[in-house]
């Protein structure tokens, strides 16, 4: 035994006490020492003491390590699965890229139907992820075979397949015949109808999304279809509700439409005439049209709750919050303010007979727990917002229609880009006011 100092260190109760024993004092008993010899110099687990450190070994310690370790793999794969995942299906904002609705387009035939589009973490897989609805009698093999082979990946971590429903969904437009309320038709306009002559003057209510300002002009925006009603045997006619390809087909007359559009005069819910046609859309990603605002028109165009958007942060904001309960409102014409809760960021609505896309990238939502309906009839266009991480109302979509037991709505960011209106939003100011700090 040379005469170099020994250490003792004992762990008692997440304590650590150091010793040291010298054996030129103990005689030739290197091993043995008087108890009177013993000096504590420190106390504490891990704790440094001169140039001594305590390091427990002990099998619980080992145990705990070697989970935090596994753990912090575990999140390593979970962060690489979550990047591949958004790099190869999503674009900048969080939306299904062209090229993967494309993919998606060529399985309508042959197994896709009913719906496809990005869910949260469930119980089948425990990150955000890609669900698919499957035509009643194909194997799941030959599903995940095709997915592979369209995305390069292991399809079971990334997509989840659900069944088709037992009974075909039907659509319904948010809208309902009114009286001078948003949209009016003359009697000189009514010449210009397919589907005959209603007697008297009649009208469809919705509801005003919001105002922009650009160009020394307010502009009033809604729904584009909420001009495709007048009464209700013709909206039946055109935009069958019980049959998704045949709104498809009918709103395919784009050209039409615009025409009746452009013909139609529109009024504030006061009664008074707000302004004339400026421009529409009705496809598979936009049901929005604006209204140029006539100069005289005194209005509010203000939404005092809501602040003016940073489009990226909301949508990182609710792709982060995506599985968990995101509650939303809306300030609707006919029910007025309510509240549900997103379902579903984006969804992807396939008709009937699989030859097109009713909607691309619908935000799905259910009404609250235990509240009256999120939406009802005369409430489409409504603006709907969310509270964000930093407790401000952020508008991010607005109400379109109800399909079985949710409610429809379209991101308000693409339809104020499509419209040329995407800097031009009133929110909690007037755009002209921001416009001019500028």
């Amino acid at each position: 035994m040379s005469a170099m100092t020994d250490t003792l260190c004992t762990t008692m109760a997440n304590s650590c006490v150091v010793a040291h024993y010298n054996p030129k004092r103990a005689g030739r008993r290197p091993h043995t020492a008087p108890q009177k010899e013993l000096a504590i110099v420190g106390v504490g687990v891990g704790k440094q003491i001169g140039q001594h450190r305590c390091r427990p070994h002990s099998a619980p310690e080992a145990a705990r390590k070697k989970k935090v370790d596994e753990l912090k793999e575990e999140d390593k794969e979970k962060e690489k699965d979550d990047n591949f995942f958004e790099n190869k299906f999503l674009d900048s904002h969080y939306k299904i890229k062209d090229d993967v609705h494309k993919e998606f387009k060529s399985f309508f035939k042959k197994w896709l139907c009913y719906e496809y589009g990005i869910t949260g973490p469930n119980e089948k897989i425990p990150r955000t992820h890609l669900y698919v609805t499957v035509k009643n009698g194909v194997e799941k093999s030959t599903v995940f075979e095709d997915l592979k082979k369209s995305f390069g990946c292991e399809p079971t971590e990334f997509f989840e397949i659900r069944d088709e429903p037992k009974t075909s969904p039907k659509f319904k437009f948010l809208v309902r015949p009114g009286e001078g309320i948003v949209a009016k038709e003359t009697t000189q306009l009514r010449q210009l109808l397919q589907y005959g002559v209603v007697p008297g003057p009649s009208g469809s209510l919705g509801t005003l999304t919001m105002f922009c300002f650009q160009d020394n002009n307010h502009y009033a925006l809604t729904c584009f279809h909420v001009v495709c009603q007048t009464d209700n045997q013709r909206f039946q006619e055109a935009f069958n509700t019980n049959n998704i390809s045949k709104i498809c087909e009918s709103r395919s007359n784009v050209k039409w439409l615009r025409e009746y559009a452009s013909s139609m005069n529109y009024y504030h819910p006061d009664g008074d005439e707000l302004g004339k046609y400026h421009k529409g859309f009705f496809d598979e990603c936009y049901d929005i049209m604006s209204i140029k605002v006539k100069g005289d028109v005194q209005i509010d165009c203000e939404i005092a709750e809501i602040v003016p958007p940073s489009w990226y942060d909301i949508w990182k904001e609710l792709r982060s919050r995506d599985g968990r309960e995101i509650i939303v409102t809306k300030v609707g014409y006919s029910s007025g303010k309510t509240w549900g809760y997103i379902e579903n960021l984006s969804s992807s609505i396939i008709s009937d007979d699989g030859e097109d896309v009713l909607f691309f990238d619908v935000i799905k939502v259910k009404s609250n727990h235990d509240s009256r309906p999120f939406l009802e009839d005369g409430d489409s266009g409504a603006l709907v917002s969310f509270l964000d991480q930093n407790n401000k109302q952020q508008a991010f979509a607005y109400a379109v229609g109800e399909w079985e037991s949710f409610f429809i709505c379209l991101r308000l960011d693409i339809a104020l880009q499509k419209l040329n209106l995407f800097a031009a939003g009133c929110f909690n100011e007037c755009a002209r006011s921001v416009q001019l700090d500028d």
